[in-house]
């Protein structure tokens, strides 16, 4: 539908009430004076197209949702009570309940204050449970809940949060080779960092058996070749620079099957480690390195 076309009559009828008249009640009059059906919003397209501005207090009584008389109420009802409080008269007064969120920014326009903290401790203030035992303020359930979140020997890196159907935040996800494995969110409490982060459910596990941090530089290793056994007893932290020989990516490493044959072949790697890098020092000193080694004659060329 096009715009709406207005006769020289109403333009002149629009000019004279537009500015001093609400545009709802003025689509009323509108309505009543020509008998055309015509919205609020065509009426404030209409003043809006000719530059027209409305009378301030015509765009406070428009835009006003409280009278005088609830407006007064809260001014004299807001000091020294809490909003809640202040709900409560609100409501017996006028019979309608006020978001927190209104009330609060009310408030702040009428330019009242409570005066009160009703979210503190007061001085003076005894706990209801001051000298008492679980078992005279506590069910049995709510102690089992309680005694769930308590810290316990051993924990490591905050508290893994636990729900009815074990720990939470427990994902699986891949690595860049396509491997699946497990990892869990732990608290940040006592870390430099304040967000939660994500570790190998299978360091965190060892961590907690072992009572100690995971070793820095060293890869996680399932015995048992299974990443989603993330038990304590199947794994085995492994120095990176030996993990290509324990892996057996190096010709003549040492066959292993479970934890005691893998700690021999990761002592037999560290053997193999030192024997190398012992010829290799011995290469350099004898002035014959190795393809990709680095000579000590070798020097700047002028």
């Amino acid at each position: 539908m096009g715009r709406h076309a207005y006769t020289a009559e109403q333009n002149a009828w629009l000019a004279e009430h537009w500015p001093v008249t609400p545009n709802r009640r003025l689509a009323a009059d509108f309505a009543e004076e020509f008998g055309e059906e015509v919205t609020p919003t065509a009426m404030n397209s209409w003043g809006s197209n000719r530059h027209l501005r409305k009378e301030p207090w015509v765009r406070g009584a428009a835009n006003r949702k409280y009278t005088d008389e609830q407006l007064d109420f809260l001014r004299e009802a807001i000091p020294g009570r809490s909003l809640s409080q202040v709900n409560d008269l609100y409501e017996g007064r006028f019979g309608t309940r006020l978001t927190r969120a209104a009330l609060s920014n009310l408030r702040t326009k009428l330019g009242v204050y409570c005066g009160v903290n009703a979210g503190c401790f007061r001085k003076g203030n005894v706990p209801t449970n001051k000298g008492r035992t679980w078992d005279e303020f506590m069910s049995p359930e709510g102690q089992a809940r309680s005694r769930a979140t308590q810290f316990r020997p051993g924990t490591l890196n905050g508290v893994a949060r636990e729900r009815d159907r074990g720990l939470l935040g427990v994902r699986t996800v891949r690595d860049r080779k396509g491997y699946r494995y497990r990892e869990i969110r732990v608290d940040p409490r006592g870390q430099k960092h304040t967000m939660d982060r994500w570790i190998p459910l299978a360091q965190f596990n060892w961590m907690v058996a072992n009572g100690q941090e995971w070793p820095e530089g060293c890869r996680t290793l399932h015995i048992d070749n299974d990443p989603l056994n993330d038990d304590a007893d199947n794994i085995e932290p492994v120095p990176a620079d030996l993990w290509p020989l324990v892996m057996g990516a190096v010709p003549g490493q040492m066959e292993w099957h479970d934890r005691e044959t893998l700690r021999t072949a990761m002592l037999y790697a560290r053997v193999t480690r030192a024997r190398t890098d012992a010829a290799r020092r011995g290469r350099i000193a004898a002035g014959r390195p190795r393809k990709g080694d680095i000579s000590p004659d070798d020097g700047d060329v002028d």
